[in-house]
Order: C-alpha cells, then sequence, then structure tokens
C-alpha cells in the first residue's frame, strides 16, 4: 500500500471508475457512478447510491453483483462519515490512511479532521490517474476502433454540411451530428456538449450554441465543430473548422498558422519522460512568429470510456511535472480566436508511442488516433515548410484509405477530392 498505508480513500468519480472497471450515468457526458471508493489491505468498499442496485433488473444491479463476487462490499452511499470516523475500531489493523486533499469534499474533510477513531491520515495525491492514463493493449485497441467509427461520422457530417451550406443553422448541424453519432453500435452518449460555431460565435473557443437563434451557415469565411462521442470501446474528442465558401485573407492566415501549430506538435520527437509543458512552445511558436497566440491550453488527457478531460498530463504553459510516457493520450488542438469575426481550431487526439533507443535516451513520439480530414481549400502554402506539407498530405491519404470503403459512394468521391495531395 502506497508510503506504508494500511488503506486509501478514493473521492474522484474517474479513479473510482477506472480502478472497479465500471461505468455508470450520474454525470451527464461522463460515464460515473456518484460513490466513494475505500481500499485496505484487506477489504475493498464502495459507498454508492442502492438504488439501482436494489432493481434486480438493471444493468447497474448486475455490475453489483459481478462486483461483490469479486469481493467488493458495496455499502450506503451515506455510510461513508461513520465508516470514516470510526475506522479504527470498525477494520482491524487499518493504522494509517491515505487521502488525496486535493479531491476532498467538506464533508469528508470535517469527517476526517473530527474522526478521534480515525487511524493516522496520511494526505498524499493518489497514484490513480497516472495509472489510469497509461492505456493497456486493449484499451489502446478500443480507442483506435473508436476514432475509426467517429471518424465515419465526422466525414458523413462534413459532407452533409458541404451540401447544405445556407439552410441550416449551428443547432441544426450539431442535432444532425449527434444523430450520426447515435446510429454507431456501442454509443453511449456525447462526450462533452457539441460546440457549432459559424464566424463570430467560433471566437468563444467554448461557445454554448443556442437552441434558439443560432447563426445560419453562410457560404462564406469559416465553421468550427467541437464534439466527441462516448464508446463502450473508447472515447473521442475531435475539432475541424471548415471553410463554407470564400475567406478572406486573414482567415486563410490564421486558419494555415493554426495549423502549422497542430502538425509541429504532432511531429515531435521527444525524450521519455518529457513533461507536457515542455513541448507546448512546438504548438504555439508558428502562432508567436507572427504575434499571435490562443489563450487555452494545447491539450488534455482522455480516457478511454471515461472522462473526456482527465489528468494528470496537461499540455500548456503552466508547470506540470506529469510525465510523456508510452500508452498516454492526448489531444492536440491549437486555436486562434479573433472577437467579433472567427474562431480557429484544430484538433486530433494522439497516442505517446515509443520511436528508438540510442546512447542518448528512449525516444517518443506521436500516433495520430483521430481520423477526419483537414480542408485544404482555404490554406496560405507559403505559410507551410515541406515537412508540414508532407504530413498533412500523408494524414489525409490515410485517412481516405481507411474510411473510404466504409462510405457512401458519393461522399467517399467528396473525400477523394478532399484529401488530394497540396
Amino acid at each position: 500500500m502506497l508510503q506504508g498505508a494500511d488503506a486509501i480513500l478514493l473521492s474522484e468519480l474517474d479513479q473510482i471508475a477506472w480502478l472497479l472497471n465500471v461505468r455508470g450515468a450520474d454525470i451527464e457526458y461522463n460515464p460515473f457512478v456518484i460513490s466513494y471508493l475505500l481500499v485496505t489491505l484487506d477489504d475493498v468498499l464502495w459507498f454508492v447510491r442502492k438504488d439501482a442496485y436494489e432493481d434486480p433488473d438493471s444493468e447497474t444491479a448486475a455490475s453489483f453483483q459481478e462486483l461483490e463476487a469479486d469481493g467488493v462490499s458495496i455499502q450506503d452511499y451515506d455510510d461513508i462519515l461513520f465508516t470514516l470516523a470510526s475506522l479504527r475500531v470498525e477494520m482491524e489493523g487499518v493504522d494509517k490512511i491515505c487521502i488525496d486533499p486535493s479531491s476532498l469534499s467538506i464533508a469528508l474533510r470535517d469527517a476526517i479532521d473530527d474522526g478521534d477513531l480515525l487511524p493516522e491520515v496520511l494526505e498524499v495525491g493518489s497514484p490513480v490517474p497516472m495509472w489510469k492514463a497509461v492505456k493497456n493493449p486493449v484499451e489502446i485497441d478500443g480507442m483506435r476502433e473508436a476514432h475509426v467509427e467517429d471518424g465515419l461520422v465526422m466525414e458523413q457530417f462534413l459532407y452533409w454540411v458541404s451540401r447544405n451550406v445556407g439552410s441550416v443553422n449551428e443547432w441544426d448541424a450539431a442535432c444532425y451530428l449527434g444523430s450520426l453519432r447515435a446510429a454507431v453500435p456501442g454509443y453511449r452518449g456525447d462526450s462533452f456538449q457539441t460546440i457549432s460555431a459559424y464566424g463570430p460565435s467560433a471566437a468563444l473557443p467554448h461557445y454554448i450554441t443556442p437552441a434558439t437563434g443560432s447563426a445560419l451557415l453562410e457560404p462564406h469565411g469559416l465553421y468550427l465543430s467541437d464534439s466527441g462521442g462516448q464508446y463502450l470501446f473508447g472515447t473521442t474528442d475531435i475539432t475541424r473548422t471548415v471553410p463554407l465558401g470564400p475567406c478572406t485573407p486573414l482567415e486563410r492566415e490564421d486558419y494555415t498558422l493554426a495549423l502549422k501549430g497542430h502538425i509541429d506538435f504532432a511531429m515531435a520527437v521527444f525524450l521519455h519522460g518529457t513533461a507536457c509543458c515542455q513541448i507546448d512552445i512546438l504548438a504555439r511558436e508558428p502562432l508567436w512568429r507572427y504575434k499571435r497566440n490562443f489563450g487555452h491550453a494545447t491539450g488534455h488527457g482522455v480516457g478511454f470510456f471515461l472522462g473526456v478531460h482527465e489528468g494528470p498530463q496537461d499540455v500548456r504553459q503552466n508547470f506540470n511535472p506529469a510525465p510523456l510516457v508510452p500508452g498516454v493520450i492526448i489531444s492536440d488542438e491549437p486555436g486562434l480566436y479573433r472577437e467579433g469575426m472567427h474562431g480557429i481550431r484544430h484538433e486530433n487526439l494522439l497516442l505517446v508511442r515509443p520511436v528508438g533507443d540510442n546512447e542518448f535516451g528512449s525516444f517518443l513520439g506521436f500516433e495520430t488516433l483521430t481520423l477526419c480530414h483537414f480542408d485544404t481549400s482555404c490554406l496560405e502554402l507559403s505559410l507551410m515548410t515541406a515537412d508540414e506539407i508532407a504530413w498533412l498530405n500523408a494524414y489525409n491519404a490515410h485517412v481516405y484509405d481507411v474510411l473510404s470503403p466504409r462510405l457512401p459512394a458519393d461522399v467517399a468521391a467528396w473525400l477523394f477530392e478532399k484529401t488530394r495531395p497540396v
């Protein structure tokens, strides 16, 4: 047990879901079960709301029964405070308990501070986030499958958008994309609320698309779609910005610079154990060179049928020592936003993988999981390097090769044109 402790208390829902290998639907967009988990050297106590458990026909009840068969003791959610307060006498041999102070609720903190019968408390960070971040081979295969299915959805969606410019609005587009994902076997909901934003709306990185009064998709300028799905076999998160017609020189330049940042980050090679903050500059340098920037993180960790945002890795300038190691999945999503004008973001998910060892160390790079073409029609190619153009052409060709056999003929023909080399 951690640091010689006899028990650990977990209150982060994604950590509990991963450690028990359970999923639920208590939190919108997140497959979590509202609960606490107490793990000792001899026992596993899961404190959960039992209403679903008491319904013998529910999926949750079946999961609970399997967990109980594996030795998990299912307790009532509200009993956690009493159990903590009397832990020293209730559970023999528990003399030290680990808690992560960053995730404690006020109620749990009060119970710990007031618990005269509590064992010695060690306040340390939970080890589960790092374990969870490193995906095993089954999870990696599932994430690859999820991105094939999601790529088929995205290409059909972007084709539909291209054929309906001028007659649908942002909300219509978001609903249509949701309907395509919902038809995928294994779909369990969106991984977050879809951002469907045209023109000035996209200048807000976390724009909330209104159900009424949303902007019409007009045959000019840029449209941004940021969305994702929760599938039994993985979680996706993708942003595509596409031209709906003629674009201004500034739109074309901003589009190209943001894509350069995305590509430069995706092509990175770095030493095993490098922190995300040490390579964040790769996505920003093409924009900084033209005195432009974006105010959000370059990327974040992504769970396996878990939270679409997960730690401990995040790609931003703030110092975070969490290392990049094989099996970690992060997003790559630089952007550029001009208030009242337009917003651009290009996002794929990347898998950290080994690329070679030598006398200088073990080196890592990225495998791009996301499968959906980047539109090249509004690029300013004079701003791009030969390596960036080669990466883009190879990526778009790969997307076509993988997805076209499973796409409707008209969509495949359209994608063939969209993925021609530049």
